[in-house]
């Protein structure tokens, strides 16, 4: 779903007035660095319980994750032991159910007080959808909602990529769907100096 954002935009725009709509869909695309490696081991046991998980599996997950040791090797040098204390092991089938776990209240939260913006989440990959009547209002909202999930991020040990992150933004002509495609910084640049000499846009 989050490699097709063209599609994604369409079911956006297609119910508003067809080929006639005057709705601009912008598409911010990016991931959480080191997710992985990065997730809360008191965070993800304190999720399922929240979530009605039996107590027996919780405190087996935690017991999965925790205590877990990492030795680096390289030709003939092996380090020490490094003892890992955030972070699931990577390859193992469990880590995409526990991410996608870890990140669920986020999903809920944005989903339920978004307006006329959306989220969508597919393990580390991330997308927010926002349709507004010009280019500016519709990448206002997407550049607001992202500022609210790196809010939540920086809350629960995580982060943002911003080296991979690109923002994409889709109208409907008498041509069909069109997009400009572009880096988010280039996206905030411009959104910043359309608001600066266009402030009543």
């Amino acid at each position: 779903m989050l490699t097709r954002p063209a599609e994604a935009a369409w079911l956006w725009l297609a119910p508003a007035t067809g080929a006639a709509t005057t709705l601009v869909v912008s598409v911010v695309l990016f991931d959480i660095q080191g997710f992985f490696d990065n997730i809360n081991i008191k965070c993800i046991t304190h999720i399922l319980h929240n979530l009605g998980f039996p107590p027996s599996l919780c405190d087996w997950i935690h017991s999965f994750l925790s205590d877990c040791f990492v030795r680096l090797s390289f030709n003939r040098y092996k380090s020490d032991l490094i003892n890992l204390t955030y972070g699931t092991p990577q390859g193992s089938p469990i880590s995409p159910i526990l991410s996608a776990i870890y990140t669920s209240p986020l999903l809920k939260l944005i989903n339920a007080n978004w307006r006329c913006c959306s989220l969508n989440m597919y393990v580390d990959d991330r997308a927010i959808f926002g349709s507004a009547p010009t280019h500016v209002s519709s990448a206002c909202l997407v550049q607001t909602g992202l500022q609210d999930i790196m809010g939540w991020l920086f809350r629960n040990g995580l982060k943002c990529n911003s080296d991979k992150m690109e923002f994409i933004s889709f109208y409907v002509t008498f041509l069909g769907l069109r997009r400009v495609h572009f880096s988010f910084s280039t996206c905030l640049l411009s959104l910043s100096h359309h608001v600066t000499n266009h402030s009543s846009i």
